[in-house]
């Protein structure tokens, strides 16, 4: 169970580092992109918590 846990904590790590690059990208274009990759980011992390 201590392994599962660990993998998922992990696996969250990883999609948060997916939303910051999203985030990242969103910078080098308009405002509003920047806007849709945090939702998208914010999403990510949900779903590897879930």
């Amino acid at each position: 169970m201590g392994s599962t846990f660990i993998r998922e904590y992990k696996y969250s790590i990883l999609m948060i580092i997916v939303g910051i690059i999203l985030i990242l990208i969103g910078i080098d274009r308009s405002g509003n992109y920047l806007v849709l990759s945090k939702a998208v980011a914010i999403s990510l992390h949900y779903i590897g918590i879930g």
